[in-house]
């Protein structure tokens, strides 16, 4: 009976996490936006590709409620002044398989011109690299260049809201060579075909392309896979799960009490879990408070059958 007790309690405990979305692997590149002051937009990817804020786009406290538990700041970006997030090209960022770029957003003006919102590309070997703008029309694009020729996808004529935060991605699985687009974690009707990128020797730039096609509003947590996000993943981000953790373990699995009862009825009536086990492996805080909090987390409660 103790051994089955475990084991119960380990599924329990890995199912408590099972929902959970993996949204570390393969990303290259995390900008949270979250600086107050300084130049440097930092990237916790563990890549190192820390971003220079030029010409001034500035914190504002004003972020997506879906993420306000992790984050602090968004930055704001005018096109007038030519504001952007720069990153040096770098092998990380040079991916020319599955990828998936992903942004909050906040576009506070109807724009005449296309607003870039994470790209990467130069024209300077014959257009390379990929991107994720807004149309003239506030349409969402995804892009990718093949040097020459590209591939690209649009929400036409589904635009994005003005004044409001929106989550948006462009996934590109290679397998299929599909393009896919998701605006707040639902995908878009559209989808496109071809090849993957290739890479080149371009920045990275953050509510910039390239010196044109600038952003105005706000923009927050930005992010670069080099994998094909599945549609729970890109659903998970979209709605917030999306601090920069590893997924949890389980606690370890407590000792067996010493005296506990392994099978049989016992004589409290307990069908072998005695006073002993429940207090050894479960109640007591030395020993059992994890396998607790994981039965709570999990809206689940025990309690000792009284005669």
């Amino acid at each position: 009976m103790m051994q089955a007790f475990r084991l119960l309690a380990v599924s329990l405990a890995l199912a408590g996490t099972a929902f959970a979305q993996d949204l570390t692997t393969d990303l290259v590149g995390h900008w949270e936006l979250d600086e107050t002051t300084g130049t440097v937009a930092a990237d916790s990817s563990g890549n190192g590709n820390n971003g220079t804020l030029m010409n001034g786009p500035t914190p504002s406290t004003d972020i997506p409620a879906a993420i306000s538990g992790f984050s602090d700041r968004s930055l704001s970006f005018t096109a007038a002044a030519d504001t952007s997030v720069t990153v040096p090209d770098s092998p990380s960022l040079g991916i020319t398989g599955s990828i998936t770029l992903s942004a909050w957003i906040k576009p506070t003006v109807d724009a005449t011109i296309q607003q870039g919102i994470v790209e990467k590309w130069t024209a300077a070997t014959g257009q390379s690299g990929y991107f994720l703008r807004l149309s003239s029309g506030e349409c969402l694009t995804f892009c990718l260049l093949q040097a020459p020729g590209t591939v690209e996808i649009t929400t036409t004529p589904r635009a994005i809201a003005l004044n409001v935060w929106t989550h948006v991605a462009g996934v590109y699985d290679s397998d299929t060579q599909t393009l896919m687009i998701y605006v707040n974690g639902t995908q878009d009707p559209t989808t496109g075909t071809g090849p993957g990128p290739v890479d080149g020797p371009g920045l990275l730039m953050i509510g910039n392309a390239q010196g044109s096609n600038q952003f105005t509003g706000l923009i927050d947590d930005v992010r670069v896979y080099s994998r094909a996000l599945t549609a729970a993943e890109v659903a998970a981000l979209a709605s917030g799960q999306g601090a920069p953790v590893p997924p949890a373990t389980p606690p370890p699995v407590p000792p067996p009490p010493a005296g506990g009862r392994s099978s049989g009825d016992g004589a409290n009536g307990d069908n072998g879990i005695n006073d002993a086990c429940w207090g050894g492996a479960i109640a007591a805080p030395r020993a059992g408070a994890g396998w607790m909090a994981v039965f709570a987390g999990l809206g689940l409660s025990f309690s000792r059958r009284r005669r």
